[in-house]
């Protein structure tokens, strides 16, 4: 997940907290679009989240940036409900990996402030995460489609699309792949 499609459409991105993640062209790590933490107040939270199924065992890395009141405000990355680290203070991009085992996954990047001081850009910001294949549900944009499933995911060759719902009218979806670019083929 690099942003590039300008949008958090790519993946079914969740978010938790007093504000929402957004894309964000402040500096990213590559390319013109990144993730960045919602803007907080004192004892407040902004939480980006992903729950993916993972098919086969692999990293998940990614890079991170932050500019937090040192000691004080973090962005924590959690994995099922377990801080897994934790990250505060003037942080110019980093990378991070963790390994993870086929499964369900609930993943989060969490930026949190305790309750008095606030310092630098007061933000966190994600790019370039990259994970192991997984079989997950899609989101379609529009409403009035409930879902559909892409199988295998990802694929490298030819796929299945089964939407789930009922409908009264021509449903028309487009495939990216991984770095936002449509598939032409």
């Amino acid at each position: 997940e690099t942003w590039e499609s300008g949008t958090d459409n790519t993946f079914a991105w969740q978010y938790e907290g007093n504000q929402n993640w957004f894309v964000s062209t402040e500096l990213p790590y590559e390319g013109s679009y990144c993730m960045e933490s919602g803007d907080i107040n004192n004892s407040q939270v902004s939480t980006l989240k992903l729950v993916t199924n993972f098919s086969q065992a692999g990293d998940v890395s990614f890079m991170f940036k932050t500019s937090t009141e040192g000691s004080y405000d973090f962005l924590f990355f959690n994995v099922n409900n377990t801080n897994i680290n934790s990250w505060s203070g003037e942080n110019s991009w980093t990378n991070y990996t963790y390994p993870v085992n086929a499964g369900s996954y609930t993943l989060r990047w969490k930026y949190t402030k305790d309750n008095v001081v606030s310092s630098g850009s007061d933000a966190c910001w994600v790019d370039n995460i990259i994970m192991p294949p997984s079989t997950n549900t899609f989101v379609v944009e529009e409403n009035e489609a409930s879902d559909m499933q892409l199988f295998p995911n990802p694929t490298n060759g030819h796929c299945r699309v089964q939407f789930t719902g009922d409908y009264d009218r021509l449903i028309v979806s487009k495939l990216f792949d991984v770095i936002g670019c449509i598939c032409t083929n």
